[in-house]
């Protein structure tokens, strides 16, 4: 029997053999660009799982989703779901979700954030919203301010889908930055907000997603959480509001969007014209269904 060490020793004798040849093959340019792009993937250090998890702390946030889901009333405070509810995924059945290569996409975002997204109406994501708002008294100017409900469109309403119970859940890493920075190369702010949206599309990576209106709630919900909305576009310079790139309300001249509006002291999820706007971003996500 071949030991593991000798097993081992070949693989690695033959990789250096095959990057030997490769390197030999491009310096007499007689390596085509597509068969030496197929080589250096075949090269490439495969992503090692755990490690890209202890990196991205998931087991430390995932604790504190499950926290922000008892906080937000979708279950008890022993973790238990309400009567009728699918209950949360274990640690174990939502790290399932995610490939070594979605993790790796995943450590590139800005701000990666786990999310546990339970599959409800939005309706319902409003209202857990609305039902369990938070005082503001460690913000600046928001001292004894008391937040508002969310104020969405007739679009939103409108295309409204699913049920108050908790029918399933969706695992999710998503940019959870405060205010996104401009993605160079993959946004355009001069472009209109459909253009920029087709182009984010058209250089995604295997497993990219972008984000809806359940996702962001979510996602919204871990910020208020924390006395800190992300994306207030009118609340200081500089802020910002998220396109919602996968949202289904799509229409010609309509887009779907999200923000913390601070005149009004609530999230906003609203449609706008075509733009162009300099203060419009898109968040990526990877995951899924559980």
């Amino acid at each position: 029997m071949v030991s593991k060490e000798k097993k081992g020793g070949s693989k690695r004798a033959s990789e250096a053999a095959l990057e030997a040849a490769v390197r030999k093959l491009e310096d007499a340019e007689r390596l085509p660009e597509g068969l030496r792009d197929r080589v250096n993937r075949l090269l490439a250090k495969p992503h090692d799982k755990t490690e890209l998890i202890e990196k991205l702390k998931l087991h430390e946030q995932y604790s504190d989703r499950i926290k922000t889901l008892s906080s937000y009333g979708f279950i008890d405070e022993s973790g238990r779901p309400k009567e009728g509810d699918v209950p949360p995924p274990s640690l174990e059945e939502a790290l399932a979700v995610f490939t070594p290569e979605t993790l790796a996409l995943a450590a590139t975002f800005q701000g990666p954030t786990l999310l546990l997204v339970p599959k409800t109406s939005f309706a319902s994501k409003v209202k857990a919203i609305n039902d369990h708002k938070i005082m503001y008294s460690h913000m600046k100017n928001y001292k004894g301010v008391m937040q508002e409900d969310c104020s969405l469109d007739s679009l939103f309403k409108e295309s409204d889908q699913g049920s108050a119970r908790i029918t399933g859940w969706q695992a999710l890493i998503v940019d959870g930055a405060k205010e996104m920075v401009l993605k160079e190369g993959l946004d355009d702010e001069d472009l209109t907000f459909y253009q920029r949206v087709e182009l984010r599309k058209s250089a995604r990576k295997p497993g990219e997603k972008g984000f809806d209106r359940h996702t962001y709630a979510m996602l919204m919900m871990e910020s208020l959480k924390k006395g800190d909305p992300i994306d207030k576009a009118a609340y200081e310079r500089g802020g910002t509001f998220t396109l919602l790139d996968d949202d289904p309300s799509w229409k010609d001249r309509a887009a779907p969007n999200a923000y913390w509006n601070w005149s009004t002291r609530c999230v906003r999820f609203r449609h706008f014209g075509n733009g162009p706007g300099s203060d419009a971003r898109l968040r990526s996500s990877v995951g899924g269904d559980i």
